[in-house]
């Protein structure tokens, strides 16, 4: 539905607008502000590593930081399964 304002035209030749009009008889609702949306806080004890389902048994974990690389690989197939590399790019 469209609006229309009013206009008139004083006595003195002066134009004045009035208030809008609804064209048709519904009325249009105020914009609401958007709400946050609060996210529910994670359980304070992390999930237990073990009771997780193995997807796969010969991935490598790769954390990549600013400065430092770790790569964890299972336990049994080295004997340092984390190393830690450094970066090569200037700081």
């Amino acid at each position: 539905m469209a609006k229309t304002k009013t206009t008139s035209k004083a006595p003195d030749g002066r134009v004045t607008s009035g208030s809008p009009v609804q064209a048709g008889s519904q009325k249009r609702k105020p914009a609401r502000k958007a709400k946050r949306v609060r996210r529910k806080a994670r359980a304070q004890n992390p999930a237990n590593v073990e009771s997780r389902p193995l997807l796969e048994p010969n991935a490598a974990g790769i954390d990549i930081g600013i400065r430092e690389m770790y790569v964890a690989v299972p336990p049994d197939r080295d004997e340092h399964p984390i190393r830690v590399f450094d970066t090569f790019t200037g700081t």
